[in-house]
């Protein structure tokens, strides 16, 4: 991928945490003198002018709590390897070209509290096992190319959560249904998520 070199600094002896990178927050005992207890806790790169795929070598940054690449120009899959980034809290990759189907991986990260995904090609139906993600407080799926139905288990996740998933189906039909499920507001078609899960009004 490229975008960012601008701001950091590749030379040989180069510390991400000492050296104060744009967008990358290590934890608070990490100091010149205790660099080597150094570790990568958020890495916040919005608007960063990123292209090309998410590198797998993010799987190293076994600390990090929060990740945010959206709105860059990435493309690929969304990578089933995020879902072995054991403190991750939040993951955002919103608007950009992402294709594929949420992978199984991720929704076993139950500990996540945000997940955001809209605004990509993402294409499949929502995973069951997204009723077993019971810390998410933010789901953003909406602006994909998703179909199916909305998943029964969704109401497994509590009335605290904030769903968007507008036009996250697309539409046989267009008529349009404006629904509230167990605290979550839905703008969806009716052809594309009949029958609905128990409980929708």
């Amino acid at each position: 991928y490229t975008g960012g070199g601008a701001v950091w600094n590749f030379t040989a002896g180069a510390n991400p945490c000492t050296d104060y990178w744009q967008g990358v927050t290590c934890n608070d005992v990490c100091n010149e003198t205790f660099a080597s207890l150094c570790n990568i806790e958020v890495l916040e790169l919005f608007k960063f002018n990123l292209i090309g795929a998410i590198p797998t070598e993010l799987i190293q940054l076994s600390a990090l709590l929060r990740l945010d690449l959206s709105d860059n120009s990435l493309f690929g899959m969304v990578p089933a390897f995020v879902g072995g980034l054991s403190e991750l809290k939040e993951l955002w990759l919103g608007v950009n070209s992402l294709h594929g189907s949420i992978p199984v991986e991720l929704c076993a990260r139950t500990a996540l509290e945000v997940l955001a995904l809209e605004l990509n090609y993402l294409t499949g139906s929502i995973p069951t096992a997204v009723g077993g993600m019971t810390q998410l407080s933010a789901l953003g799926l909406g602006f994909n190319l998703m179909s199916g139905t909305l998943p029964s288990e969704l109401g497994l996740l509590g009335e605290s959560l904030q769903c968007k998933i507008c036009h996250s189906v697309r539409p046989t039909f267009p008529r349009c249904l404006l629904l509230i499920y167990h605290g979550c507001v839905f703008v969806c078609f009716a052809s594309a998520i009949a029958p609905l899960p128990q409980g929708l009004t």
